[in-house]
């Protein structure tokens, strides 16, 4: 029987499957082949996660002091450039490692997060909202008021030295460079050193 003398129900049965099963194919088809670039970045995070993990990095639960924070986001710097790790997978690999409260907070954060920086949340800018929400900002105040007002006095300068160091755990945007760091360094030192 031909299509043009099968009664209409029957063609729109048959028109409706095939259609179906061809948008079926074709829809595998686009899940199975993603453009060469999201290939390889899908199998460059896997590898990072299996190089990141190797080395047995510390979670954070949100309810440590703010060192430990500043701790645990320098330990992610460090191991990020170890492993080579590109700008657009760091988030992901550090949002892994967090646990309890911290993870509470990312999972109802992050859409919000993305929606705040166009779609494209970098390490920077998470670290930032790390900071903002585990270190509140009257505590980074706090140390940032005590930091500059932080003198030698009666210490060696070692002892100021590693004072100084601890401070810089608190206050990483109070000295951003290297320059920044020595001068303010010597504002606190003795008047005779």
């Amino acid at each position: 029987m031909r299509c043009d003398k099968m009664p209409s129900i029957s063609r729109k049965r048959l028109s409706r499957r095939s259609t179906n099963r061809i948008l079926r194919s074709l829809v595998r088809a686009l899940a199975d082949v993603g453009t060469p670039r999201e290939r390889y970045v899908s199998e460059l995070a896997s590898d990072m996660s299996k190089r990141i993990s190797q080395s047995k990095p510390s979670t954070f639960n949100g309810k440590r002091e703010p060192s430990e924070l500043e701790l645990y986001l320098r330990e992610f710097d460090k191991l990020f450039d170890v492993v080579e790790c590109l700008e657009e997978l760091k988030v992901n690999q550090v949002a892994f490692y967090l646990v309890g409260e911290a993870d509470y907070w990312w999972a109802n954060s992050r859409s919000g997060l993305l929606e705040q920086a166009d779609g494209v949340l970098n390490w920077d800018l998470f670290k930032r909202a790390m900071r903002e929400k585990f270190y509140p900002l009257h505590v980074r105040k706090d140390k940032s008021n005590e930091f500059t007002r932080l003198k030698m006095g009666d210490m060696t300068v070692d002892e100021y030295y590693r004072k100084f160091m601890g401070y810089i755990q608190y206050c990483p945007d109070d000295v951003p460079t290297e320059e920044k760091k020595m001068q303010r360094f010597e504002l606190g030192l003795l008047y005779d050193i």
